[in-house]
């Protein structure tokens, strides 16, 4: 550095050599979350039906309102493609993350009905483009990946996307918030009666609740109370 010459020297990188020193090392924490996943109701038939790039370029648009309302509840993106849009908040980072996140969830779905008559997006009845979401409070395995990217793994994970993809559908509400989630956060938004929905790819039904809307005066935002 100029006419310095600085020198590191550390234990922890000597050894027979097998370890390649120049590759990324992924960091693999667990951490509890609520967790949000959203996902467009008849999406295959959408694509089939639709020129891709106008699909490409309807479905940028949509994910940039969807991904400012992230933004204001303080949430993290960890991934995106296609149908599927995944949000989570770490409770041990975020606070009233409990609160945040299904209070996202509940405005992303007013976002969409917002959004979505504005795009060329139509489902297979010419109805605008709906969403289905699901939300889940649990543990996530978070792995740092190379050019830091997030990926969050685990049955919390499995159970957000899997209620997401029946929200929405065949009589179920668009947004559908487990026992766990819920019962933190019960004082703060009205509620509908419990169901038992089966989960695919899972033993068993999981007991979820309609999220219907907000308490009086309870924005759940970025501001905490």
């Amino acid at each position: 550095m100029g006419e310095t010459t600085l020198v590191f020297e550390s234990d922890g990188y000597s050894g027979d050599g097998a370890a390649d020193l120049q590759s990324t090392r992924s960091a693999v924490t667990q951490s509890p979350m609520m967790m949000v996943v959203g996902d467009i109701t008849n999406y295959s038939t959408i694509s089939q039906v639709t020129d891709g790039e106008v699909v490409a370029t309807a479905l940028q648009s949509l994910y940039a309102e969807l991904t400012t309302v992230l933004t204001a509840h303080r949430g993290t993106l960890s991934s995106y493609a296609g149908d599927a849009l995944y949000a989570v908040w770490e409770l041990k980072h975020i606070p009233d993350a409990n609160a945040l996140a299904v209070g996202f969830a509940l405005a992303v779905h007013e976002k969409v009905l917002e959004v979505a008559p504005q795009l060329p997006l139509r489902g297979p009845d010419g109805a605008p483009v709906q969403m289905g979401w699901g939300v889940v409070r649990g543990p996530g395995t978070v792995i740092g990946l190379p050019h830091s990217a997030v990926s969050v793994l685990g049955d919390a994970t499995n159970l957000a996307f899997r209620l997401s993809g029946i929200a929405g559908r065949q009589g179920y509400a668009p947004v559908v918030v487990t026992e766990a989630a819920r019962e933190v956060v019960v004082d703060r938004f009205v509620w509908g009666s419990p169901v038992r929905v089966p989960t695919k790819g899972r033993t068993g039904e999981e007991t979820v609740y309609p999220l219907l809307g907000r308490v009086s005066g309870d924005s759940s935002t970025g501001t905490r109370r």
